[in-house]
């Protein structure tokens, strides 16, 4: 699909955030368990040393009981810096939800004294977005700091998102690069395997 004009874009973007604000709380909670449990039982975190993940905002998937489960099982967790000035991110591994503080964008980031990580064919990646299509492909918020990231990411990296957020083909650029796995509360799937209701 060619890229969407900068203004349908942005409007794609709002109606996709307003959709997933309306969201019941409970229906919430019971998706993002889902998405938790099914993720949990990938080789590929089974396998990770390490998990990038993130602080999700309050319409965000709440993907945060994986860095517990990470916790126990002796991997490595690290959230990360935006650095505004290059729209640019750092990963920094944190032992605990209470190392975390506001960072820009109102976001819970690492304080920048945390231990830097260098991502490697052992990290696994949760990456943010709107939607997904069925490629693998993203939208997300506009800022580009993941599209930057993964451009020269080593390791595996997955999508997890709500069901009803699949899209059929979503707008992408050359420098775009597909997710290696695609996980929604109805399961687990590679890219091109799942099916869509569009």
């Amino acid at each position: 699909m060619p890229c969407l004009p900068t203004e349908a874009k942005k409007e794609l973007r709002r109606a996709l955030r307003a959709k997933r604000r309306s969201i019941d709380l409970q229906q919430k909670a019971e998706l993002d368990q889902a998405l938790v449990a099914h993720t949990l039982t990938t080789k590929e975190f089974e396998r990770a040393h390490t998990i990038f993940l993130y602080a999700p905002l309050s319409d965000e998937p709440n993907l945060l009981p994986l860095a517990e489960e990470a916790w126990k099982l002796g991997k490595q967790v690290a959230f990360p810096i935006s650095h505004t000035d290059t729209h640019t991110l750092s990963f920094h591994t944190v032992k605990s939800f209470t190392e975390l503080c506001e960072g820009a964008y109102g976001i819970s980031e690492p304080p920048p004294s945390a231990q830097t990580v260098i991502a490697t064919k052992d990290t696994l990646c949760i990456v943010p977005a709107l939607a997904f299509d069925r490629h693998g492909f993203r939208l997300g918020y506009g800022g580009g700091y993941y599209d930057r990231l993964l451009v020269g990411f080593q390791g595996i990296t997955l999508g997890l998102f709500y069901h009803e957020f699949l899209q059929n083909e979503l707008p992408r650029g050359i420098y775009d690069r597909a997710v290696d796995l695609l996980i929604t509360e109805k399961g687990v799937c590679l890219p091109d395997e799942i099916q869509t209701t569009k």
